[in-house]
């Protein structure tokens, strides 16, 4: 049996369709976990009121997404557990194709390609990777989505969501599984995550990104020089935040978010154009 732990804060008008996209799958052997982590609106009633004994209700006071999954890994039954997120969808067969890896090759994780829906445009992430097994498959922020992962349930048994980063939670569980180098990944290379970037994006959480990334370096030692790619992504987000924050008002926090960005930046020269660029602007609205 899988086990799928959906958590969900006050998402009670996009919650049927993950729901509904998880009970359709082509594998029926499952449980589904909803954890309302302490919603006010009509999450409650909506999932009590489905027709289905597969589904699980668990309620718990507000204490965030990470702690919601622990909770339902506690709670879980099955040989495997998912995740999905209470706005994804699968597809159909994605619980099928994973699961079918997972016997074939005797894989500890699996992992699929996601759909992500930015605007008008859509993408599928990760972009770089060829389908197989991956000694070290999270070198970049881009592309490993909870909603994307099937898990051996040992895995989780030892490795746990960190519920004390508000950011990358995902990337630094998978981190730490990673090197422990004592489970396998199979990546495969099919989009069967369809994954919409929500209200909660990056450009207005820059406090959240700054704890998380010095979260997961300071558990590291020479972490640019372990993950160079990540540490370049986190630089050019950085600059991106510094960047729109260019105003009187906010020009300390725009200074701040430029120190952070060198701190993160290694030998791009993209990069430094950027960051020479975002100075440029700053000393046009002190001189003018």
């Amino acid at each position: 049996m899988i086990t799928v732990i959906i958590p969900t804060y006050n998402r009670g008008n996009k919650l049927l369709g993950a729901v509904e996209s998880v009970l359709n799958q082509t594998y029926k052997d499952i449980e589904l976990l909803v954890v309302d982590d302490g919603s006010t609106d009509n999450t409650e009633s909506i999932i009590k009121n489905i027709q289905d004994s597969r589904v699980k209700y668990i309620w718990q006071e507000n204490k965030g997404a990470c702690v919601a999954r622990n909770t339902g890994i506690k709670a879980a039954k099955g040989k495997y557990i998912a995740f999905n997120d209470s706005d994804d969808v699968w597809m159909e067969d994605k619980l099928e194709k994973e699961l079918d890896i997972i016997e074939k090759y005797n894989a500890d994780v699996v992992f699929c390609k996601i759909t992500q829906k930015l605007g008008n445009k859509y993408y599928e992430l990760p972009r770089k990777l060829k389908e197989g097994f991956q000694a070290l498959p999270v070198k970049n922020l881009q592309g490993i989505g909870t909603q994307s992962l099937l898990f051996k349930r040992e895995v989780l048994t030892e490795f746990k969501f960190d519920e004390k980063i508000p950011r990358f939670q995902e990337l630094d569980l998978l981190l730490r599984i990673s090197e422990s180098k004592r489970f396998t990944f199979y990546f495969l290379n099919e989009s069967l995550v369809n994954y919409e970037v929500g209200i909660d994006s990056i450009s207005k959480s820059g406090k959240k990104l700054e704890i998380a990334c010095e979260h997961i370096e300071k558990s590291r030692k020479n972490f640019k020089k372990m993950y160079p790619e990540m540490s370049r992504e986190w630089a050019g987000i950085f600059y991106t935040l510094a960047e729109e924050n260019i105003t009187e008002e906010k020009l300390d926090l725009c200074l701040r978010y430029i120190r952070d960005a060198y701190h993160y930046e290694t030998d791009r020269i993209r990069l430094v154009v950027k960051k020479m660029k975002i100075l440029a602007k700053i000393m046009k609205l002190i001189l003018f």
